[in-house]
């Protein structure tokens, strides 16, 4: 279950903070919960020592950048050096895929934004269309991460068993 989103502007600054209880926005703004904004801010050093040491990477997905506490941090790096955080509840299984397409929804809402004539580049997003977007695609991915946990324990298992030499007929 995804528990909180955050954009981080080029210079380290936060853009857009949201938490999600229950797979739902919750927490007002005038009372958030810090330690998400620590997870944050500590999994920004190692996205800068991870950039550092690779600068030739194309790839804008990072994906897990450290566990901490009983939490995922998951990462997206844009051409514009905006950075995209995830931190999710960790489970034994998470499926870096339905990440991923989390993190190209928020980066698709972001690109929308930024074609607004009326938004202001480098300055807290406060779009309720944004908001919006970002909350739907946590949705989706909650939705899809509750699904697929199923399917991909039992693709697990198929693999496990296939390892050991059965074939997936043999349990079922």
């Amino acid at each position: 279950m995804l528990r909180a989103v955050s954009v981080i502007g080029p210079r380290n600054e936060p853009l857009f903070f949201r938490r999600f209880l229950n797979g739902e926005p919750g927490g007002a703004e005038d009372a958030p919960d810090l330690r998400y904004h620590f997870m944050c801010h500590s999994a920004l050093d190692v996205l800068e020592e991870r950039k550092r040491g690779n600068q030739k990477a194309l790839d804008m997905f990072q994906g897990l950048l450290c566990p901490m506490e009983e939490y995922l941090v998951y990462a997206y790096l844009t051409n514009t050096q905006l950075k995209v955080l995830a931190i999710l509840e960790d489970a034994e299984i998470t499926v870096e895929e339905s990440v991923l397409a989390l993190m190209r929804a928020v980066h698709t809402a972001i690109q929308r934004h930024v074609m607004n004539p009326f938004s202001r580049l480098g300055e807290p997003i406060t779009s309720p269309r944004f908001a919006a977007d970002v909350a739907r695609a946590v949705a989706t991915y909650n939705d899809h991460d509750a699904e697929g946990a199923a399917s991909a324990a039992y693709v697990a298992i198929g693999e496990a068993n296939l390892n050991a030499g059965y074939d997936d007929d043999t349990f079922l």
